[in-house]
């Protein structure tokens, strides 16, 4: 069971690894961060390069980079798609919640129209219950304006698995 476990991981890592170079080659100077967790690709698109204070339109100056992400989604098809706004403590929790709801939902509405199946994204907004910075400083505040993208993997049991010996006998 151990070698099957390693034998898939470092598959999906080495898949992973393939995706996060080619995307930080197809985003770069778009101001979005990636990060690779070997289990899957975070992109993180901050407030001031996706939306106007108090917005969820995208701006147009993001747009290309989103369809970018699109290609690179659609090369990979056997990935899920969690894409989650965050906003700051600033204002109602409840408006909070709103925005960061109509922000991941305009995200997955550009990925949608660029041909990434429906079925594969899931969008929703986490308000500011899950700040990345203390909401303390304004610097704080801005990290935690984003979107984020989460990039996982499906795991295919039947998929290209080593055989692993087990041997199975049923009695009735």
């Amino acid at each position: 069971m151990k070698k099957y476990n390693h034998t898939l991981g470092a598959a999906i890592g080495n898949e992973l690894d393939v995706q996060e170079e080619e995307l930080r080659k197809n985003l770069e100077g778009s101001g979005a961060l990636i990060k690779n967790t070997g289990n899957q690709l975070i992109v993180t698109l901050p407030e001031a390069i996706t939306f106007d204070i108090d917005s969820s339109e995208v701006r147009y100056s993001l747009e290309d980079s989103l369809v970018r992400l699109s290609t690179s989604l659609n090369k990979y098809p056997n990935t899920n798609v969690e894409i989650i706004g965050h906003t700051d403590n600033v204002g109602e929790e409840n408006y909070n919640q709103k925005l960061s709801a109509r922000r991941a939902e305009s995200v997955s509405s550009i990925l949608a129209q660029n041909d990434v199946s429906r079925s594969r994204i899931k969008a929703y907004g986490r308000g500011e219950i899950e700040p990345a910075m203390s909401n303390n400083t304004s610097k704080g505040r801005a990290s935690n304006r984003r979107v984020e993208i989460i990039i996982t993997p499906l795991v295919d049991q039947n998929a290209k698995l080593p055989n692993v010996g087990l041997n199975l006998s049923v009695r009735l």
